[in-house]
């Protein structure tokens, strides 16, 4: 998909080209008549074309209501975030986002939080699900399942994955929890804004088990745990 993305940017260049040379050549042979109604019609479509980057522009910044940045973190600092109808604040999440970009090495696969229930694409996709992932780079267990679907995996490899997480964070039993783990080959456990909105307390408790789990983050209600 991202393939034809990028080919038909090329595409748009070369209609361009096209174009330009197509409204000379009109331009030069038709008559005087026709080419005043034709250099109006080009007027107007220039015109009515230049309306969208300056609307789209306007609307995909919110209103220019904050100012620009490179930082594609910088969101998490001080907005609050909508997810599956609840307000969170995510200004934890990114404070352990950094202490993960900082200080892990490599690419350990992370565990964090994915739907509870299907249409997996309509609550997956587009969201702040899959954020630890997606700001560090590091591997998760299952990402935005369109995305994933695109690439060629199907339902039967993402749905059991998803069904895994869930049953990873919202188990009580430890044994159980581990053997999920190993299969991914799981080093490190998020557990932050997304996670305690969405799993019960006795479920992410038995992260606090010393013999299997240890604490490396603990600040501002985000802990995240290195599986032993």
């Amino acid at each position: 998909m991202n393939t034809v993305f990028k080919f038909y940017n090329q595409v748009w260049v070369m209609w361009m080209i096209s174009a330009a040379f197509c409204i000379c050549y009109t331009l030069k042979n038709q008559k005087e008549k026709l080419r005043k109604v034709f250099s109006v019609f080009v007027v107007i479509l220039i015109l009515a074309s230049g309306i969208y980057p300056v609307l789209g522009t306007y609307t995909w910044l919110k209103g220019f209501e904050t100012s620009p940045t490179l930082d594609g973190t910088a969101y998490l600092k001080h907005s609050s975030i909508r997810v599956d109808g609840a307000s969170i604040e995510p200004a934890g999440d990114y404070l352990a986002i950094c202490w993960i970009s900082k200080n892990v090495k490599g690419s350990p696969v992370i565990l964090e939080a994915v739907p509870s229930n299907a249409p997996w694409d309509q609550q997956f996709d587009y969201t702040y699900y899959s954020r630890v992932s997606s700001l560090t780079g590091l591997p998760t267990v299952v990402g935005w399942v369109f995305h994933e679907h695109s690439w060629g995996y199907k339902t039967d490899i993402t749905e059991p994955r998803i069904n895994d997480v869930n049953i990873i964070y919202r188990t009580e039993d430890v044994e159980l929890a581990m053997k999920k783990l190993k299969d991914y080959d799981v080093r490190y456990i998020f557990v932050g804004s997304l996670e305690y909105m969405q799993y019960p307390e006795r479920g992410l408790q038995k992260f606090e088990d010393g013999n299997v789990f240890k604490k490396v983050y603990d600040e501002k209600g985000v802990q995240v745990y290195e599986v032993l």
